[in-house]
């Protein structure tokens, strides 16, 4: 008798079959009936997360919501309430909310729908809605730079309930990059971490005469909001949200940064090397490479006892 033929070979998945299945997988662990295993999100989130599932997510992660589900909808019914009246109270024409709506307008010129009729004017109120609101629970002074912020909780979240609270459980643990003390020390830990990882190119900076709060303090205390496309700066706030180290592992993304650009920062002069750092060429960037090599970074650093 002949031998049977062999089984076929598995077909290759494609990356929509991956993508969906990945969605699906995180989509049951937020969906489970009772409880949440936030250690089983986290791990999922790390990889990066579906744009389906990641307002969910995140509010997992940021402790908006808790890992057991039974108050979830009258919580959320709550805060929507209390988020609706607060907005009604708030006066759009004081000096604040003046100073919110100009950076918004910046801000939001700069997005494509900003160029929609109508559409501009509504997406400066949610910005200014959540800043305000934001400001009158924290004694935090305004910074423009909290406009900048707000944008990724903006794609991710429909509801501005929702960016507020998010956006709120996310400042307090970047506050204290909105305190000079707190700025001023991040800055000097970030500095020896780059002259250690990359002495060439601070030795570059030095000798142009770049001063580092010119770019280095709008890289840590705006996430590289400014420097990467909106879609990279989700990823990696996924991993930042999700990760053992949270936002303490930033510094460590900019220095791998710093390297990815490496090359066209010791080859350019004066102004050249402030332009290249405040607005880096991200196209192609690999954002699972980047925080590969920030790990590294990260290893190395603290092996050799630089902080």
């Amino acid at each position: 008798t002949a031998d049977p033929p062999p089984p076929p070979p598995p077909q290759p998945v494609s990356d929509e079959e991956e993508a969906a299945s990945r969605e699906a997988a995180i989509r049951d662990l937020v969906d489970g009936e009772a409880r949440v295993d936030l250690a089983k999100l986290r791990a999922s989130a790390l990889a990066g997360l579906p744009a389906q599932v990641r307002a969910d997510v995140w509010m997992y992660l940021l402790g908006v919501k808790g890992s057991e589900k039974a108050d979830d909808d009258a919580a959320a019914r709550r805060l929507e309430t209390e988020f609706a009246d607060r907005v009604r109270r708030v006066d759009p024409d004081d000096a604040l909310a003046r100073r919110i709506k100009m950076d918004a307008r910046r801000r939001v010129q700069r997005e494509p729908a900003g160029a929609v009729p109508g559409a501009a004017g509504a997406m400066v109120d949610r910005y200014w809605h959540v800043v305000a609101l934001f400001l009158a629970d924290s004694d935090l002074d305004y910074c423009a730079e909290m406009v900048s912020l707000l944008e990724p909780f903006l794609s991710v979240f429909q509801h501005e309930w929702c960016v507020l609270a998010c956006f709120r459980a996310f400042m307090e643990r970047h506050r204290h990059m909105f305190n000079p003390q707190g700025l001023t020390r991040a800055t000097g830990n970030f500095l020896a971490i780059l002259r250690h990882a990359l002495p060439e190119v601070v030795e570059h900076l030095e000798s142009e005469e770049v001063d580092p709060s010119r770019w280095a303090h709008q890289w840590l205390q705006g996430l590289l909001v400014k420097q990467m496309s909106t879609e990279n700066v989700l990823r990696l706030w996924d991993a930042y949200l999700a990760g053992d180290h949270g936002l303490d592992f930033h510094p460590y993304v900019c220095v791998a940064l710093v390297e990815a650009v490496q090359e066209e920062l010791l080859e350019a002069d004066g102004v050249e090397v402030l332009t290249l750092l405040q607005q880096v060429p991200t196209r192609g960037l690999e954002i699972s490479h980047l925080l590969a090599k920030a790990k590294n970074v990260r290893d190395d650093t603290l092996g050799q006892g630089i902080l």
